[in-house]
């Protein structure tokens, strides 16, 4: 059975709930990825429901999260990452 795919989109924040501007956005296991905008947002296309979302930056601890649960927009569920590592 073939796996859906779609896009999916987010705004990775900080505790202050500022824009993270550079985090790295990746499709855990894989090559693909993005770099957050001056806005801190990002697009991925063809994400599987599968697929698990990693978020980096230097000096906070790296978050994951299933895209099974994010629906279409993960912003929410990205939130804020601001642990530092």
């Amino acid at each position: 059975m073939a796996q859906q795919s779609r896009k999916v989109t987010g705004t990775v924040l900080d505790y202050a709930k500022e824009p993270i501007i550079g985090a790295n956005v990746i499709l855990k296991g894989t090559s693909r990825g993005v770099i957050t905008d001056v806005k801190g947002e990002f697009t991925l296309d063809n994400v599987t429901t599968a697929s698990i979302i990693q978020i980096s930056y230097i000096g906070y601890k790296t978050k994951r999260n299933h895209s099974r649960t994010t629906k279409k927009s993960c912003g929410d569920v990205i939130g804020r990452f601001g642990e530092f590592g």
